[in-house]
């Protein structure tokens, strides 16, 4: 087969390289698709980006949620421990008093009767 390079002067003959016909012929099928083969990667990458950021954040929120449920913890406990700070200051600030104004460790117990 003879190529003409330029067309306004002579034929020059140019050998084409020989391929055996089963390999030009796969080699000619598979050459339009290296478009498809290039959106497939892009594709691909796109949904494995996708899926690593999507495990990112589960990640995150569950770290979140269990700091969240610890902090509400550790508030609760804080709460109770404050209160029974408290009740044992007042109990002790009751017995203080009560050793000032002489008061017995078991006072006798007095019935109030109101007016009728």
């Amino acid at each position: 087969m003879e190529r003409v390079l330029n067309p306004g002067s002579e034929a020059v003959s140019m050998p084409l390289p020989v391929l055996r016909p089963a390999v030009a012929g796969a080699l000619a099928r598979l050459r339009p698709l290296w478009r498809h083969l290039a959106w497939f990667l892009a594709f691909g990458m796109i949904i494995a980006l996708a899926v690593a950021v999507r495990l990112d954040f589960q990640r995150i929120r569950k770290d979140f949620e269990r700091t969240s449920r610890t902090e509400r913890e550790a508030l609760i406990l804080q709460d109770r421990l404050r209160l029974e700070l408290d009740a044992r200051r007042r109990a002790t600030a009751m017995e203080a008093l009560a050793v000032r104004h002489g008061l017995v460790d078991h006072p006798a117990v007095v019935n109030l009767v109101g007016d009728p």
